[in-house]
């Protein structure tokens, strides 16, 4: 039962670190990056950030696939329907995590390109092209391993090797959930303190109805691009039950109220 409610758990956490209770973890973060002795380590810092948030986000739904679906099976048995299905909709669209992810990419590349391939070979033309390529594909790729924990998984064959049916076994127990939650925490954490940083944004008060359409703007696309993402493998099972929007509504309080009453 409790799995069906860690990503309010999260929320809950992360309405800690707004009010101020525990802002230590995020608050270390940034200062890592921005107290690095030069711009070399800082890029370096940023690029193994960005990577993380890059593949953690894959390893979860990986990780937490199997045993989501048992569980919505056992939930639509129970309540006598005939399955229930995730949905992203329209709020959780491919295109917007996929740019998020090509952001990611780009940083990744950025921060992480002269330390493995040299200041020299990542200015040449000929590395450009290749390195975008790479990019764009790892992104798709991504995003298509994270989407795919959406729809149910096969049934298993007979006849498979014993190394992938023992793969198949961990990914069907507590443990593979479980470390598929302490990806999403983590992968919160990091973009949180994204999320914190534009937050920390000085803002006046506003000041007509022009100026509270744009910021609401702001905090939408911003929620698209930098809150839902790491939070969407818990949010499109919990959004159905109103608690879960209440929590959702709270932990970006915060923001909302900066935003709008002004202060840093």
């Amino acid at each position: 039962m409790l799995a069906s409610y860690r990503g309010s758990i999260l929320d809950i956490l992360i309405i800690a670190a707004n009010l101020g209770l525990d802002p230590r973890a995020t608050g270390w973060i940034i200062a890592q990056v921005r107290d690095a002795p030069d711009e070399r380590t800082r890029g370096v810092l940023i690029g193994i950030l960005a990577a993380l948030m890059f593949v953690l986000p894959a390893a979860a739904a990986v990780l937490k696939r199997r045993r989501t679906h048992a569980r919505l099976a056992a939930q639509a048995k129970a309540e006598g329907v005939e399955s229930i299905r995730l949905e992203p909709g329209c709020l959780f669209s491919p295109i917007v995590y996929l740019a998020v992810n090509l952001v990611l990419g780009s940083a990744i590349m950025t921060g992480l390109g002269p330390l493995l391939l040299g200041d020299e070979f990542l200015d040449s033309g000929l590395a450009f092209v290749p390195l975008i390529l790479l990019v764009v594909v790892a992104s798709v790729a991504q995003t298509g391993i994270v989407y795919r924990y959406f729809q149910p998984p096969e049934k298993p064959r007979r006849g498979r090797s014993q190394e992938r049916a023992g793969i198949v076994k961990f990914l069907e127990s507590p443990a593979s959930e479980l470390l598929g939650d302490a990806c999403i925490f983590v992968t919160t954490l990091l973009f949180q303190t994204v999320w914190l940083t534009l937050a920390s944004t000085p803002f006046t008060r506003v000041t007509g109805v022009e100026d509270v359409v744009g910021r609401l703007f702001f905090v939408i696309f911003a929620a698209l691009l930098v809150y839902f993402p790491p939070r969407m493998l818990y949010l499109v099972e919990e959004l159905r039950r109103p608690a879960a929007r209440i929590t959702l509504l709270l932990a970006n309080a915060a923001m909302v109220y900066r935003l709008f009453m002004g202060g840093p």
